[in-house]
């Protein structure tokens, strides 16, 4: 094409076409046969740059291949005059070598010009050359204006490659190796141009790390000899020994161990040789840690992020180094950092290269072959295998650990784990114990199964063998676990396997006691009918009546009494469930204890009946509800330890209805409470006008005296709060007007002595109003 661009009419085009090769084969060969006719420094410069764009590692670019030319001239001389023009470097190939605008770089014009390449346009030991070019330019000085040459970076990467390729013994090159290496500062320069050398810093490095960066064990052999320090460290504090790991060098690491290399050295961010070879996945990684552990590498040193070495091959793999290092454990059991042995650490992160996968974002649903399937298998089986190594090993599943007592089976259960649970348990030799309480929690791993709804794994446990009545720390049974959980499933089971119903935990509530708390109506049903105790007479535990009644669910309660619960069972105070509802003042809960046969007259520690609490409480409708249910003569009038009756504490409290309501269903007038007291005395003392009238229609005796002498009608007279309408009340209600107290007074005598002439004066009316009825054919006589 570019010999007809060159045509300027259609004539001329057409005789060009006519000479052109048949194919490209003649093409080249015409090509190769110009270059070879051409004048020495065009055919050596035509040479150079197609051996180094056939042979280099990565495209260069023209600046490259520039100073290329001029090193390889110079041998070791001053360089920067040797470099070719732009230009050409591409006229010389006559064509076969193009410039690749987009990237700079040059190219051949085809890929097939490499198999048509003819001898004396290649070098003959082409990458032997472009390794002595490199240590040329990676041993020359900087120039005066201290910019590299573009050459450095290619150099620094990849002369080792071609001196590895060439499988030359020139010993020219040796000479350059060992002169490169034992300059740290040619080192240095070279090596921060290198994009993937080790860590973040080559400051201080050796000649010893870069014949390990570079793979070369006869330079790393000789620099040994001549007395380098097997453990110098970078200013990064790694050593050569962390270059090898870390790159995957296996004869190298193994070589530098033989020489007592020390596999436990940390460099600045903690990491030990055995943590970089493990962070970077190689194929030669098993054989690596297996010659670092048989270096008597530490596998309880914590690293960068904060893992031991086991730690890393637990979570992230790969298995068989995992396998190894567990192999390597003197004593599987060992804590290799506090807390933290080998099955913890499995356990708790053997998952982890799951979790890492499902962070990412990546399809943990397909199930294709590229998907998630395939992968979760295979995380599932490193798991498995380990555990195997550690059971067959010995591992003790029953050994908590020092600090913060971590148990295996307790871990399975919550996370969640049967299929791990069933290998802990079917174990041959010295399986995990199924009773064994989690120390933490104090809770057995039945208990703990079913608190948190494992029941799968409850199955399982109880399939194996687990107490079913074991008491825990805060003395909770598997049966009462399950009834707080509310699954009806489980305690039927447990009750199908003999589990004891009527244990009785810290709180002393039986498993009856939690389901008749939270309602479940169906597991109290089956509790009860299957025979739990519904009465714990003696033991402090709450009637299981007042359970019912508290959370008011009198059906169940109904059922409870059904099943022989006591209605009249009584708590610390003596209170019975009627006591406990008049309290409340709950008429429903009165009334239903009522129907279920309840007797009102039990007393209660302070010697008070149901009906006095009523009363206390204000409740009308149930002082009357008692009232109108009290069966035997005088069971209106029970004292309590003050020798008040419901009577007198209703006067007290002037309960107009309540005086009236009891009075109706027949409590006495004459009762003597407090000071011999009667509920007369209080209604006239208190000015109780409305109970007043009430009363005198069913007193007994009106003119009943205190243990003062004291009538109603004293008190009428006394009493700060009385007035007018007492007196007369009890005046026409009969109330004896002469009656003395003990200190010889008559009421009037004491209304005068108290100087209330008022009064004297409203009792002269009534003694002259029953004069005149006694003139009328009456008998009375006044004495006063």
């Amino acid at each position: 094409m570019d010999t007809l661009s060159k045509c300027g009419t259609m004539e001329n085009i057409e005789k060009a076409l006519s000479k052109l090769p048949d194919n490209l084969d003649n093409a080249f060969e015409g090509a190769m046969k110009q270059i070879l006719r051409k004048r020495d420094f065009d055919k050596e410069l035509a040479s150079h740059v197609i051996t180094w764009v056939v042979h280099a590692e990565v495209d260069l670019t023209i600046a490259q291949i520039q100073d290329s030319f001029a090193f390889y001239k110079s041998k070791g001389d001053s360089w920067q005059g040797n470099r070719p023009s732009k230009g050409l470097l591409t006229r010389v190939c006559a064509g076969l070598v193009v410039e690749d605008s987009d990237k700079g770089t040059l190219r051949l014009v085809h890929e097939s010009v490499k198999r048509r390449l003819k001898d004396g346009i290649l070098y003959k030991n082409a990458d032997l050359e472009i390794a002595k070019t490199c240590l040329s330019c990676l041993r020359a000085d900087t120039s005066d204006n201290n910019s590299e040459t573009p050459l450095l970076k290619y150099a620094s990467s990849h002369w080792a490659r071609h001196w590895h390729d060439s499988q030359d013994n020139d010993p020219e090159v040796h000479i350059q190796i060992k002169k490169f290496f034992f300059s740290k500062k040619k080192l240095m320069r070279a090596f921060r141009t290198i994009p993937d050398a080790p860590g973040r810093t080559v400051e201080g490095m050796t000649g010893l790390h870069a014949a390990v960066f570079y793979n070369l064990g006869a330079h790393a052999k000789t620099l040994i000899k001549a007395g380098a320090d097997v453990d110098a460290q970078c200013s990064d504090g790694q050593t050569a020994l962390h270059w090898a790991a870390a790159l995957g060098r296996c004869r190298l690491v193994k070589y530098l161990v033989r020489k007592e290399a020390n596999p436990n050295v940390q460099d600045a961010s903690r990491d030990t040789p055995i943590h970089k070879c493990l962070s970077r996945p190689t194929l030669n990684n098993l054989e690596i840690v297996k010659s670092l552990v048989q270096a008597k590498a530490q596998l309880d040193i914590t690293g960068a992020k904060g893992h031991t070495p086991l730690s890393l091959v637990i979570r992230y793999g790969p298995t068989a180094v995992a396998k190894l290092l567990i192999e390597s454990q003197p004593d599987v059991n060992a804590e290799v950092t506090t807390g933290w042995t080998s099955l913890r650490e499995l356990f708790c992160h053997g998952h982890e290269m799951e979790t890492e996968f499902q962070k990412s974002g990546r399809n943990t649903r397909s199930p294709s072959v590229r998907g998630w399937s395939p992968l979760k298998l295979a995380i599932d089986s490193h798991v498995q295998v380990l555990m195997k190594l550690l059971f067959d090993r010995g591992v003790d599943l029953n050994r908590p650990t020092i600090e913060d007592n971590w148990l295996p089976l307790i871990h399975a259960i919550n996370t969640n784990r049967p299929n791990t649970v069933q290998r802990l348990l079917e174990r041959k030799s010295n399986p995990a114990n199924v009773n064994l309480q989690d120390p933490n929690t104090e809770l057995s791993p039945l208990c703990l199964a079913l608190r948190y709804e494992r029941v799968a794994i409850a199955k399982q446990l109880i399939a194996y063998g687990s107490d079913l009545s074991g008491e825990n720390g805060d003395r909770q049974t598997p049966l009462i676990e399950a009834v707080k959980n509310n699954d009806r499933d489980s305690v039927s089971l447990l009750i199908r396997k003999k589990a004891l119903p009527n244990i009785i935990d810290k709180n002393k509530w039986s498993a009856l006691h939690y389901a008749v708390n939270k309602k479940y109506t169906d597991i109290t049903w089956l509790l009860v009918t299957k025979g739990a105790n519904v009465n714990f007479p003696g033991s402090g535990v709450p009637a299981l009546l007042d359970v019912a009644l508290s959370v008011d669910d009198l059906p169940v309660a109904w059922l409870l009494r059904h099943h022989g619960v006591d209605v009249h069972a009584t708590d610390g105070l003596g209170m019975t469930a009627l006591h406990r509802a008049c309290v409340e003042g709950n008429l429903s809960h009165v009334r239903f204890l009522l129907d279920m046969g309840s007797k009102t007259d039990l007393k209660d520690a302070t010697k008070s009946t149901p009906l006095h609490h009523s009363v206390l409480r204000g409740l009308d409708n149930v002082v009357d509800l008692l009232a109108s249910r009290v069966s035997q003569a005088g069971g209106l009038d029970h004292q309590d330890d003050k020798n008040n009756t419901a009577l007198i504490l209703a006067t007290m409290l002037k309960k107009h209805k309540m005086v009236e309501s009891l009075l109706h269903y027949g409590a006495s007038c004459d009762v003597k409470g407090q000071d011999g007291l009667t509920a007369l005395h209080r209604a006239a003392n208190l000015g109780f006008s409305d109970g007043l009238k009430i009363m005198v229609t069913k007193a007994g005796n009106i003119d009943l005296a205190d243990s003062e002498g004291y009538t109603a009608l004293h008190h009428a007279v006394n009493s700060e709060d009385s007035n007018m309408d007492i007196v007369d009340i009890l005046c026409d209600g009969g109330a004896d007007l002469e009656k003395q107290q003990k200190g010889g007074l008559s009421p009037r005598e004491l209304a005068l002595s108290l100087n209330k002439e008022d009064i004297a004066h409203r009792l002269d009316v009534h003694i002259t109003r029953k004069q005149r009825r006694a003139g009328n054919g009456g008998t009375y006589e006044w004495r006063g």
